[in-house]
């Protein structure tokens, strides 16, 4: 499975579900333009504002694909959060696909920590797997906390050992989430491996 991993457009600062700037809008529009000719089979994104805004844009790019959002998706937060309500995100983003428990009039988020992060990254991962074919290519909007979160449980990064990723705004990030039958080994050195990171933090396509 391929995973194209995208950091949310350039946002404004005054809160923490802000809307695309007018450059963040351009930056979602050049990566629809570099993933049209990706064979894409899902596109899915976090609720928050900046994240579902760019995922909307690329699904214009893509023909007027569905965004199924997912919650798990969103920013980590410590402090408690009203996220905005389905009836005004399908006035704003009628391609998304939104899940029962954000409710017409709001939703709440925030309260994490470090071990609900972790924790929530691998439950994303787990459903990657569970939903979706070996073959399949899905591009996942988010935001750049969770990028990091989602690295570490990737590699197995150890929480006693934390590292930042630094993911630029709208950056590419691909990973290949390889089958056991498909897995290579080149040992001594290198045993099977079930992840392979093709890129991180890729913006050529802003150039």
């Amino acid at each position: 499975m391929d995973l194209i991993l995208v950091r949310h457009g350039e946002c404004g600062t005054s809160s923490t579900d802000d809307m695309l700037t007018a450059r963040g809008e351009w930056q979602a529009q050049r990566i629809g333009q570099s993933l049209a000719n990706e064979p894409v089979t899902a596109l899915l994104s976090s609720p928050l504002l900046r994240a579902l805004g760019t995922a909307s844009i690329i699904a214009q790019r893509l023909g007027n694909c569905q965004v199924e959002v997912w919650t798990e998706l969103r920013e980590g937060f410590d402090g408690s959060h009203r996220g905005c309500g389905s009836l005004e995100l399908r006035r704003h983003f009628p391609l998304a696909v939104l899940p029962p428990t954000i409710a017409p009039d709001g939703w709440e988020h925030g309260g994490d920590t470090q071990e609900s992060m972790f924790e929530r990254c691998r439950q994303i991962l787990h459903a990657l797997r569970q939903r979706f074919k070996p073959t399949d290519t899905i591009v996942v909007v988010t935001h750049g906390g969770m990028l990091t979160y989602l690295f570490h449980v990737l590699l197995q990064v150890s929480p006693r050992t934390p590292s930042w990723f630094e993911i630029n705004y709208a950056a590419l990030n691909r990973v290949r989430l390889v089958p056991d039958e498909q897995q290579k080994a080149y040992l001594p050195l290198y045993p099977r491996m079930a992840v392979e990171i093709l890129s991180i933090n890729d913006i050529s396509h802003l150039s």
